[in-house]
C-alpha cells in the first residue's frame, strides 16, 4: 500500500492529477488534459444484465471488447420463459469507458474502506509478534 497515492483524491486534486498525467498526450492533440481525456477511449464494454425473476436476482457482466465487436453489439431484451412459470430476461448493452471515467472510478475504488473481521484479530497479533520478534 502506498501512503500518499493510495488514499482517494478529492475532487479538485483529482483533476490537477488528471492534468500531470496527460498533459503531453493533451498537447499532442491540442486538447486541454480534461477535454483529452473525455474523449480518448479506455475500453469499449458490452454490457450482460440478467434478471432472474424467480430468485429475484440481478447479475451484471462487464466485458471488454475490440471495436469491432463493440460496434456490432445492438442493445436488445430477451425474455425466457421457464418451465416453473417465471422469466428471466436478458439485456445486452454496450458502453464506452473514456480515460477519464477509468481514471474516476480507480480514484473512487479507493473509498471503500476494508476493515478486518474480528475473529481475525488474535491471529493477526500473533502474527505481528512473531514478525516484530525476528
Amino acid at each position: 500500500m502506498d501512503p500518499l497515492w493510495d488514499w482517494p483524491l478529492p475532487y479538485e486534486q483529482f483533476l490537477k492529477y488528471i492534468d500531470s498525467k496527460y498533459k503531453d498526450d493533451a498537447a499532442l492533440a491540442g486538447q486541454t488534459p480534461f477535454a483529452y481525456t473525455n474523449t480518448v477511449v479506455q475500453e469499449y464494454q458490452k454490457i450482460t444484465t440478467t434478471i432472474d425473476n424467480y430468485s429475484e436476482t440481478t447479475t451484471v457482466q462487464n466485458t471488454s471488447v475490440d471495436f469491432a465487436t463493440y460496434s456490432a453489439t445492438n442493445a436488445s431484451e430477451t425474455t425466457y420463459s421457464i418451465p416453473s412459470g417465471s422469466t428471466c430476461t436478458v439485456k445486452i448493452s454496450k458502453n464506452l469507458l473514456t480515460l477519464f471515467d477509468y481514471e474516476f472510478n480507480l480514484n473512487e475504488a479507493k473509498r471503500e474502506i476494508k476493515i478486518m473481521d474480528s475473529k481475525y484479530s488474535d491471529q493477526m497479533e500473533e502474527q505481528f509478534r512473531t514478525l516484530m520478534s525476528v
